[in-house]
């Protein structure tokens, strides 16, 4: 187990540097993790409750300065800070990128821009890909 937090350490020790380093006021960043970890004996729960909590969701964390743009993904199950309660949260993959561009159009967008984007929480088809 020590192997496997080091590796998770340093990469979140490596993505903190880089956004610490980024300077530009509108950067924002999406990360998204491949699986929770595991949470047998990680968080302050005890044993019995981990175990039947542990899951595969995912994390998911928006990263910016400004701070109405991380705002916005609460209506969609995000809180705040880097830990959530394991099981909050309705997101499935599928509709991850549509949400997400969704979002920066809606915030940092045209008039234009929004109306053509749309939140998919089922992901776009194939068929969603051909123009009619």
């Amino acid at each position: 187990h020590a192997a496997y937090f080091h590796t998770v350490e340093y990469q979140w020790r490596t993505l903190l540097e880089l956004i610490a380093e980024e300077s530009s006021d509108d950067a924002v960043f999406l990360l998204v993790g491949d699986h929770q970890p595991m949470l047998d004996g990680t968080t302050p729960m005890d044993r019995e409750v981990a175990q039947k909590k542990q899951s595969s969701f995912t994390p998911v964390h928006v990263i910016s300065r400004d701070r109405a743009f991380v705002e916005r993904f609460a209506a969609y199950g995000f809180t705040p800070g880097i830990f959530a309660e394991p099981g909050t949260g309705n997101l499935k993959h599928e509709g991850l990128q549509s949400l997400f561009i969704h979002q920066l159009v809606g915030e940092y967008g045209g008039a234009d821009e929004r109306r053509f984007t749309k939140y998919y929480p089922d992901g776009l088809g194939l068929g969603g890909l051909v123009a009619p």
